[in-house]
C-alpha cells in the first residue's frame, strides 16, 4: 500500500450522537457529480461564491485562513506533511485496526478515557509496561506507552503491533487537517440507496433491487395517504398547521445554498446590539459527570435512535435515505461499475451520491489592538455605500459589492435619508445599510464563575451570533444557527454555562427513528461536545447562518468550526482524532444566553 497512508495523523473515534435529541483524500480526483453549496437537491450543479470574494471589496479570506493555520500550528506544534512517516528510533509501531481504539491515562481500563485514535491511524508507541491496577480487567496482548503525547493503549483493543511497519492493510485514509472539511462529503439522492458491507456480486444486487422497487411503492403510497389526510383536514379549516406541514415536507433535506433568508424584518434601521437587558437564569454550571460518562460509553457505530427496519441482507449495512449524507475515503471501479468506499469501510455505488462543496465562508477574526464595534454582512451581494457627487447623499457603489461574512470595524454611524448606515472604513468612503449587517456593539459580561483572564465563548440565541473572548477582549465573530426551537420546542438549545466537554475532529450525528425528521450525517466536523449531546460543530449542509435551523447544537461554518476547534480547550494532542476533559484539563467555558 502508499506508504503516505501510514503516518502520524489525527483521526477519529466517532459517536453516533442526537444533536439535542437522543438525536482527501489528498490527490484523488473525484470525477462524480459536485454539488457546490450545501448539497441543494435540484439535480444540477448550482453556484456559490466563496466566502468573502466580494467584488472590489477587500476580502479577509487568506488572512483569515492564516489565523487558523497559525492557532492550528500554536496547538500541535507542527503537522507532519503526508509524506513523513513516523520515525522508529528502536520503538515499536502500532496500527488502528478498530474503527475507534481508546488512550487511557494509566495502563489500567479503570484510569480515565482521555481520547481515542481512528482505524488507520498508525503511532509510536514504547516498550510494553505493566498494567498499573492489579484489579483492572486484564488486557490480554499487553499496554504500551505513547512516544508522542501522554497516555496508554491496550493492544487488545484495536491495535496491531510490530516492530516495523505494516504494508498489507488497505487502510482508511486519514482526515485531512489542512482543509476546511477533513473528509469528502456525499449527500445521498434516492431513497432506499443500499449501503454494502462490501462491493457485492451480480446476484447480489438483483436481490436487494427487487426489495428496493417494493419499498419504494409502499413508500409513495403511505406519502399519498398521507396528502389526502392532509387535503381533508384543510377542507375542516385546519389551514395554518397544513401549509406549516407542507412547507416542511418540501424543505426536508433540502439545503438553501443562497442564504438569502434574513434573520428579521427589512425595515429594520436600529443597530443590533449583543447587550442584554434581560435576567439570565445560570443553570448547572460543572460538567456532568454522568453525561460525560454516558458520552465516552458511545462507542458503538449506531447507537443513537432506532433504525425503522434492520437490513434483511447480511450483505447490505443498510438502507439510507434521501438527504443522508455519507463520508467518502476513496473511489473504486470493479465490472465497470464506480464504487465509493465510506470512512466506516461500506461500500455505496457512485450514481445516487453526490459530491458536495461547501462555500468558504468565515466569521471575523479582530486584529490584535481592534475592538468593538464590529460588524458581519448577513446576506451575499449587498452592494456598499458612498457619498454622490454633491456629497449630500449615500448612493449604491455598484463597484462594491459585500458578501455574506464580510467582517468589518464600524468606525462611524450616519444617518442618511431617515436610514442608519455604518461607516466601514477609517476613510469614510465606505458605508453599508443596518439592515444588513450583523452588529457587535460591546463585549457581554461573562458570569462570574469565568475567572477574569480565561477563554470562553459566548453564544447569543436572539442574535444568532457567536463570539470568542480571551479575558474581556473580544478576537472573533461570526454567525450561527442553533436549535430550531420556533419550529419545535424539543429543538431548543439549552442555556446557561457550560464547558466543552469532549472535541473529535468528526463525530457521527443521526437519528433515525423519527419519521420526518430522520437524519444521518457521518462525520459531522470539528465537534465540541459541551452539555450531553448538545455541540459546537461544522455544518456543510446549509448555509443559512444567521437563522435557527438545527436540533439543537450550536451550527457553524465549517471554517468557523475549525477555528474554535483548534483555539478552544481541551487541546487535541498530536495524532489524536478525539481528546476528553479530565480535572487536569478543563474544557473552555460556552455561556449561552437568550
Amino acid at each position: 500500500m502508499n506508504r503516505g497512508k501510514l503516518f502520524i495523523l489525527i483521526l477519529s473515534g466517532f459517536f453516533t450522537v442526537l444533536c439535542g435529541r437522543g438525536k482527501e483524500k489528498e490527490g484523488k480526483q473525484f470525477s462524480g457529480r459536485i454539488e457546490e453549496g450545501s448539497g441543494k437537491s435540484n439535480g444540477n450543479a448550482s453556484s456559490v461564491q466563496d466566502g468573502n470574494k466580494t467584488g472590489n471589496a477587500k476580502s479577509p479570506g487568506r488572512e483569515a485562513k492564516n489565523e487558523i493555520k497559525a492557532e492550528e500550528k500554536k496547538q500541535t506544534n507542527g503537522e507532519f506533511s503526508a509524506e513523513v512517516l513516523p520515525q522508529n528510533n528502536g520503538n515499536l509501531y502500532g496500527v488502528v485496526i478498530w474503527s475507534m481504539a481508546n488512550i487511557y491515562s494509566a495502563p489500567d481500563f479503570l484510569s480515565d478515557r482521555i481520547g481515542y485514535f481512528r482505524a488507520g491511524t498508525t503511532i509510536l508507541l514504547s516498550e510494553r509496561v505493566k498494567p498499573a491496577n492489579p484489579k483492572s480487567p486484564k488486557c490480554v496482548m499487553g499496554w504500551y506507552r505513547l512516544v508522542d503525547g501522554p497516555g496508554y493503549i491496550c493492544a487488545s483493543k484495536g491495535f496491531e503491533v510490530a516492530s516495523t511497519i505494516i504494508e498489507d492493510r488497505d487502510l482508511i485514509s486519514p482526515p485531512v487537517t489542512e482543509e476546511v472539511l477533513p473528509y469528502k462529503y456525499g449527500r445521498v439522492m434516492v431513497d432506499f440507496t443500499p449501503l454494502y458491507e462490501k462491493i457485492p456480486l451480480p446476484e447480489e444486487e438483483a436481490m436487494v433491487a427487487s426489495y428496493v422497487e417494493e419499498k419504494k411503492k409502499e413508500l409513495a403510497r403511505q406519502k399519498k395517504e398521507k396528502a389526502l389526510a392532509m387535503m381533508e383536514s384543510f377542507k375542516k379549516g385546519q389551514s395554518k398547521e397544513i401549509l406549516t406541514e407542507i412547507k416542511s415536507e418540501e424543505n426536508k433535506g433540502l439545503e438553501l445554498a443562497d442564504g438569502t433568508a434574513d434573520r428579521k424584518d427589512s425595515s429594520q434601521t436600529e443597530p443590533r446590539s449583543l447587550e442584554k437587558s434581560k435576567n439570565l437564569v445560570l443553570k448547572d454550571s460543572t460538567i456532568q459527570e454522568n453525561a460525560l460518562e454516558e458520552q465516552k460509553q458511545g462507542e458503538s457505530e449506531e447507537k443513537t435512535g432506532q433504525e425503522k427496519e434492520e437490513s434483511p441482507f447480511p450483505f447490505v449495512s443498510k438502507f439510507l435515505m434521501r438527504g443522508f449524507y455519507l463520508s467518502i475515503d476513496s473511489e473504486r471501479v470493479e465490472r465497470g461499475i464506480k464504487w465509493y468506499r465510506t470512512t466506516r469501510g461500506k461500500f455505496v455505488r457512485y450514481e445516487p451520491v453526490m459530491i458536495i462543496n461547501p462555500p468558504s465562508y468565515h466569521g471575523y477574526i479582530l486584529k490584535q489592538d481592534e475592538g468593538f464595534p464590529v460588524g458581519i454582512v448577513l446576506r451575499k451581494n449587498v452592494f456598499a455605500r458612498k457619498w454622490n457627487s454633491a456629497g449630500n447623499h449615500l448612493v449604491k457603489n455598484r463597484e462594491k459589492v459585500l458578501d455574506k461574512f464580510f467582517g468589518f470595524k464600524i468606525y462611524k454611524n450616519v444617518v442618511d435619508a431617515g436610514m442608519l448606515h455604518y461607516q466601514i472604513d477609517p476613510e469614510g468612503k465606505d458605508f453599508v445599510l443596518s439592515w444588513s449587517v450583523a452588529v457587535f456593539n460591546s463585549p457581554a459580561q461573562p458570569p462570574p464563575e469565568i475567572p477574569e483572564d480565561s477563554k470562553w465563548i459566548h453564544v447569543d440565541i436572539s442574535e444568532q451570533t457567536l463570539t470568542a473572548y480571551e479575558g474581556r477582549k473580544p478576537v472573533f465573530v461570526t454567525l450561527i444557527s442553533s436549535g430550531n426551537e420556533k419550529k419545535d420546542p424539543v429543538f431548543a438549545t439549552p442555556r446557561g454555562l457550560f464547558y466543552i466537554q469532549q472535541k473529535g475532529i468528526t463525530s457521527t450525528m443521526s437519528n433515525l427513528a423519527l419519521d420526518d425528521e430522520s437524519y444521518l450525517i457521518e462525520d459531522v466536523p470539528w465537534v465540541m461536545y459541551f452539555n450531553r449531546s448538545y455541540a459546537l460543530h461544522g455544518a456543510f449542509w446549509h448555509n443559512v447562518f444567521g437563522n435557527q435551523r438545527s436540533h439543537g447544537c450550536v451550527n457553524m461554518t465549517p471554517a468557523d468550526a475549525k477555528w474554535l476547534f483548534y483555539w478552544s480547550e481541551p487541546r487535541l494532542p498530536l495524532g489524536w482524532h478525539g481528546v476528553f476533559t479530565t480535572k487536569k484539563n478543563q474544557g473552555t467555558p460556552v455561556y449561552i444566553t437568550d
